[in-house]
């Protein structure tokens, strides 16, 4: 599962990646902006969503202690990692500073 979830973060120079869980409102809160961002970027960045309950290998594997929690990856290389809600403008300032190095 690892390695196919690497392959998947080299597919794009960014991909963000959101770690959550259906049943908590901070994660019901961010959603709605991620999914924001998704649609705004476009091809630009690709954007996955992943239910620590359904893959909790993933979850382990980058230590996420808390959901939500937003991580950043420049061709499968983890960037930037920040738990807790984030807002559209945060996320996309990370985005484009790290778009910049590309």
């Amino acid at each position: 599962m690892i390695e196919e979830f690497e392959t998947i973060l080299q597919s794009k120079p960014l991909t963000l990646v959101a770690f959550y869980t259906d049943w908590f409102e901070l994660c019901k809160k961010q959603s709605p902006i991620v999914e924001d961002i998704a649609d705004e970027l476009g091809e630009m960045i690709k954007v996955i969503t992943i239910d620590v309950e359904k893959f909790p290998q993933l979850a382990r594997y980058y230590s996420i202690q808390a959901v939500p929690t937003i991580i950043l990856f420049k061709k499968a290389e983890m960037q930037f990692k920040k738990a807790g809600i984030m807002s559209k403008p945060q996320i996309l300032s990370i985005i484009f500073q790290h778009k910049e190095q590309i």
